[in-house]
């Protein structure tokens, strides 16, 4: 399970627990009292829906329950109040979270409320299978999500892997991953053969920091482009080490973003300093966050040190698809800050005056995204780690 799900999950698991307690916040209290804006809402119902589809999960290999019979769970009353369309909708939309598929439309209220049933349901039988109190049982499913993600599992397997070859030979889902990954190498290419200071008066900290952030342009440009080719080439091993790689960069650039006089405190840095204070985890240390941690550490398990599971990925039979969807991630999330450092240089008058139009890159760039994001099934399939 990857970050987003993880992060759903152990939402969800914390709204269940007020609806075992019937007391704090639930969905259906919060929907009846017109208190939650759109934004809250989708994220109780992804969480919501999430810790459903990891108890169907658990139900099935614990419990032994057919599928089929899912509909059983949810209460009488809400299916009258709801209608028998809401409650199909949220079956499939189950179908297709544990299949790895894109998820169909629903109704978000009625799919919040439908699901706060079921998972609470669920809960209780496996609960009562494990033999401890539901709310101790969601507290477990919460430090589980947020210490050992890669653990947990919220799909079927079989019909996962079947989802994604699906989504890989998938041609609208190919295009527009392609258009955005050419776009951005592009970019980043070109941004940083155009933005080097040669001159190093009148300041020469200032040219420094310009040409430390076009050096990591230039590096991001050439790691994006090398595992782009590796993974069409089938070199998956060679390709995931590199990702690993690129998701350090990101996490320095996001560092520079939160504080842009440290770029130079890095450029000037000895090894012992960058052991000290700028791998992921002292730079998460200092902001006091968790930022890309589970991302980070699903990277380092199978593209770092040598581990069983990275070992699989050397086998020429993953479809650069997948590889190609999590790179498109990590380089849109590096030319977004790297954009906003280069928008905070100019803004210093700091960059050379002949300095490429930033911006309509940008924009380019941005309708591509959201072209991704909406239509590309590979995007979805990789929140299944």
């Amino acid at each position: 399970m990857n970050e987003r799900h993880a992060r759903d999950l152990a939402y969800g698991a914390y709204l269940l627990v007020g609806r075992v307690r019937d007391s704090g916040d639930q969905i259906i209290s919060l929907i009846e009292q017109d208190v939650i804006d759109q934004a809250s809402l989708t994220r109780s119902v992804d969480g919501l829906v999430t810790l459903t589809a990891y108890l169907v999960n658990r139900a099935v290999e614990s419990l032994g329950l057919e599928e089929d019979l899912l509909h059983e769970l949810i209460p009488e009353a809400i299916k009258e109040t709801l209608g028998s369309k809401n409650v199909d909708d949220f079956l499939e939309l189950i179908g297709h979270v544990r299949a790895g598929e894109f998820p169909n439309s629903t109704d978000l209220a009625a799919t919040g409320v439908i699901a706060q049933e079921v998972s609470l349901a669920l809960c209780m039988y496996l609960a009562e299978y494990d033999d401890v109190h539901p709310g101790a049982y969601l507290k477990g499913i919460r430090r589980r999500a947020e210490r050992t993600p890669n653990a947990l599992s919220l799909a079927n397997s079989a019909k996962l892997a079947e989802s994604k070859q699906t989504a890989a030979d998938d041609g609208v889902s190919n295009s527009v991953r392609e258009k955005l990954l050419i776009a951005i190498l592009e970019a980043l290419h070109t941004v940083a053969q155009a933005q080097r200071i040669v001159d190093q008066a009148p300041d020469p900290d200032a040219v420094l920091a310009v040409n430390t952030i076009v050096d990591f342009t230039y590096t991001a440009a050439r790691i994006g482009t090398a595992i782009y080719e590796l993974a069409r080439q089938k070199h998956t091993y060679g390709a995931i080490a590199l990702l690993r790689q690129l998701v350090e960069f990101e996490y320095l650039l996001w560092a520079f973003n939160q504080h842009p006089e440290s770029i130079n405190d890095w450029a000037t840095s000895d090894r012992g300093t960058r052991e000290r204070s700028w791998t992921p985890s002292a730079i998460r240390s200092r902001a006091g966050t968790e930022y890309r941690r589970i991302d980070y550490t699903a990277h380092c398990e199978i593209g770092g040190h040598p581990t069983p599971e990275g070992l699989t990925w050397a086998y020429p039979d993953t479809h650069h698809a997948l590889i190609h969807a999590d790179l498109a991630s990590h380089l849109h999330s590096i030319w977004a800050m790297l954009t906003s450092l280069y928008g905070d240089l100019a803004e210093a008058s700091l960059l050379p005056k002949n300095h490429v139009d930033i911006a309509s890159m940008d924009a380019n760039i941005e309708t591509l995204f959201e072209e991704w994001i909406t239509l590309d099934k590979v995007r979805y399939i990789s929140f299944y780690r």
